[in-house]
């Protein structure tokens, strides 16, 4: 049986059935409804939508005042629950159900529909797979949730990343910190990189005219969240996610930022060599940003690590070991398993446990490197 999803529209004149017209913004319209620029979830209150919600456990109200915040109390149970010692990659019907139903409920209480986000994640599922799981009986009549379901666990993760993309979703961070703070609890070892909106300034605009939205000249450009795969729940948080949120909080990091998921999402689907060569692609365009920051020479599009590290040294930005600790470590680990060395075997084969450390050695010198920097 799927989740059944009992969604409706909250209005100023009380809860109705129905769909609210704000949702049916065209994919790339975005801006037309709201100018949503930063992690937090929080963004420039727009006349199409009620009060904002600072957060998945409480949400702003109005009065004549102003805001008021009003925090939802933790059950008595949820305090009650031991988090699991040991992290799973199963994702039960439970834990499905709670984030359905808590993404439906943050999004009714913003007067937008469920079932939106839910019909988008469909059609991309479709479009991916040709066809929907379903379960032998099914009392739902909403779109993808059988297939959400009883769907396997890496279809799962699909489909919340394609429910972050609808045009329909409008939570940004807050969001993906709910379905996060779910799995957390639950002890599912995965964990979605942060959403980011950014305004990019149009120059000139077309035609004179601003693209759209009140203050003109701007587009936005997002950068979804992507899951993933967490083997030790100290390290993820302490190594991991802070490269990945350093690298999600300004437009200069895109592109390392980009190269950095891509690095996880192949060690998620079990592609090793290309996690470790991934990792190594970003750990240099973090070394180039830097050198360009700095003025620093170097060889565009062509310098390997060592060049790139030799520049940051002669910079100043670090002492002589260092060039050593990571050369030898982030450089000589992706030359010999991927990339540079895909073709060689002397060394054997890449496995998870390689993957995982080039994921963590490479985050703590993006984060060592940044400070260093001044970032």
């Amino acid at each position: 049986m799927g989740i059944c999803l009992a969604l409706r529209k909250r209005t100023g004149r009380g809860v109705q059935h129905g769909v609210a017209e704000s949702t049916r913004a065209a994919p790339g319209k975005t801006g037309d409804i709201v100018r949503q620029v930063s992690q937090s979830g929080n963004y420039t209150p727009s006349p199409f939508f009620h009060p904002p919600i600072l957060n998945h456990r409480g949400m702003v109200a109005m009065n004549g005042h102003g805001y008021n915040v009003q925090m939802v109390p933790t059950p008595y149970t949820a305090k009650q629950k031991k988090r699991p010692k040991l992290l799973s990659y199963k994702i039960p019907m439970s834990v499905r159900a709670r984030v359905a139903y808590t993404l439906a409920d943050l999004l009714s209480k913003r007067g937008l529909d469920m079932r939106i986000v839910f019909h988008d994640a469909s059609v991309a599922a479709l479009s991916q797979y040709g066809y929907l799981d379903r379960p032998e009986v099914s009392y739902s009549h909403i779109d993808g949730s059988d297939h959400f379901s009883v769907c396997e666990d890496g279809k799962a993760l699909d489909f919340i990343q394609w429910m972050f993309q609808s045009p329909a979703y409008k939570l940004g961070q807050m969001g993906v910190d709910a379905v996060n703070d779910i799995f957390r609890e639950e002890g599912i070892g995965y964990e979605f990189s942060p959403y980011v909106a950014t305004e990019v300034p149009v120059d000139p605009p077309s035609y004179g005219k601003p693209m759209y939205g009140p203050g003109g000249g701007y587009r936005v450009e997002i950068q979804y969240p992507e899951a993933t795969k967490k083997s030790n729940e100290w390290l993820h948080a302490n190594t991991s996610m802070p490269a990945l949120r350093l690298l999600s909080s300004a437009p200069i990091w895109k592109v390392a930022n980009e190269e950095m998921l891509k690095a996880h999402e192949h060690f998620r689907r079990g592609d090793f060599p290309d996690a470790i060569h991934w990792a190594g692609k970003c750990l240099e365009s973090v070394l180039q940003i830097i050198c360009d920051k700095n003025g620093w020479s170097f060889v565009p599009d062509k310098s390997t690590l060592n060049p790139l590290l030799q520049a940051c040294y002669k910079g100043g930005l670090f002492a002589a070991p260092y060039i050593d600790v990571i050369q030898k470590s982030s450089g000589e680990i992706r030359n010999a398993w991927s990339g540079h060395g895909k073709a060689k075997s002397a060394h054997g084969k890449a496995t998870q446990a390689m993957a995982e450390h080039m994921l963590q050695i490479t985050s703590a010198h993006v984060m060592l490197l940044a400070k260093m920097a001044g970032f």
